[in-house]
C-alpha cells in the first residue's frame, strides 16, 4: 500500500478540474495507492524525461494527465501535477 501525498501545486491544479471528472480520478488514485503505479492499459503510463525526469505520467482521459513521483523507501507517491497537456507542458 502506498500513501499519496499531493504537492501544493497538485492541489492548485486539482481545484481547476471539473467535478464530473473526479470519479475517474479517484478510481486512478485507488489503483495508484494499491499497486504504486497505473497499468499501461488504459492509462498509457510512462516515465518522463526533461523537467519531469524520474516522474511518471498517466492519462486519466486523452487530455487529462496525472504526474507523480514514487519514493520507494517510504512507500510514498508524491502527486506532482494534474491537468491538460498544454497546461502541464506549455504546449
Amino acid at each position: 500500500m502506498y500513501k499519496l501525498e499531493p504537492t501544493t501545486q497538485f492541489k492548485k491544479d486539482f481545484k481547476s478540474i471539473p467535478k464530473n471528472k473526479h470519479a475517474e480520478i479517484e478510481k486512478a488514485f485507488d489503483i495508484l495507492s494499491d499497486i504504486g503505479t497505473l497499468p499501461f492499459v488504459p492509462y498509457k503510463t510512462h516515465k518522463l524525461i526533461g523537467n519531469y525526469s524520474g516522474h511518471y505520467e498517466a492519462h486519466i482521459e486523452p487530455d487529462l494527465l496525472i504526474i507523480w513521483f514514487k519514493i520507494l523507501e517510504n512507500n510514498v507517491i508524491s502527486l506532482t501535477r494534474i491537468g491538460s497537456h498544454s497546461k502541464l507542458f506549455d504546449k
